[in-house]
């Protein structure tokens, strides 16, 4: 087990190595709790400008999008763009997860199968109810999911199982490997 968790930071560490190396920063946008204020605002990484003042109670940013979750610890989660912070172009969400490269995530709507949503909101398509959960994120192109057996596999961003569920445990992958036991 130790090994399997030692693997799992390794990978981590690396993705986030790789992440944070170049030239340019790949950032936009980002969250922050202004001086005083209770909740976060949203400031545009290059000239510092407060794009949007005390607004969100938590948020992630994720390129031009806001993943925003409303209201307390129950509460459902809402994708917002950067330009339009009054319509989000999909809300109440139990899950959801950043965009990839892929233009893709996966999201959890209330009392529905997982889905696959594109960044206009759009459904790709709905994943088999034998899928229980899956990685909110797509890493080369493919995501984790479990089985009801909890089992662990991987998908494609067109919701195709590339590999079947057979793992306990499953990492995700990086420049085309990824951990598994």
């Amino acid at each position: 087990m130790n090994f399997l968790k030692s693997s799992l930071f390794a990978t981590f560490a690396v993705g986030i190595l790789s992440a944070c190396s170049g030239d340019e920063s790949s950032v936009k946008y980002f969250a922050a709790k202004l001086d005083g204020d209770d909740k976060y605002s949203i400031i545009e990484a290059k000239s510092g400008e407060v794009v949007v003042k005390d607004e969100f109670v938590d948020v992630v940013v994720d390129d031009e999008f806001l993943i925003v979750k409303e209201g307390d610890e129950n509460s459902s989660y809402s994708i917002y763009t950067i330009d339009n912070i009054k319509k989000p172009i999909i809300s109440d969400l139990r899950e959801c997860g950043r965009f990839g490269d892929n233009n893709r995530t996966l999201v959890t709507v209330k009392e529905k199968p997982i889905s696959i949503i594109d960044r206009s909101g759009k459904q790709v398509v709905e994943l088999p109810k034998e899928i229980t959960s899956a990685q909110n994120r797509f890493s080369d192109g493919l995501a984790i999911v479990e089985k009801n057996d909890s089992l662990y596999g991987y998908i494609d961003d067109d919701g195709k199982m590339v590999i079947e569920p057979k793992f306990l445990a499953a990492a995700p992958f990086f420049d085309g490997l990824a951990v598994v036991s």
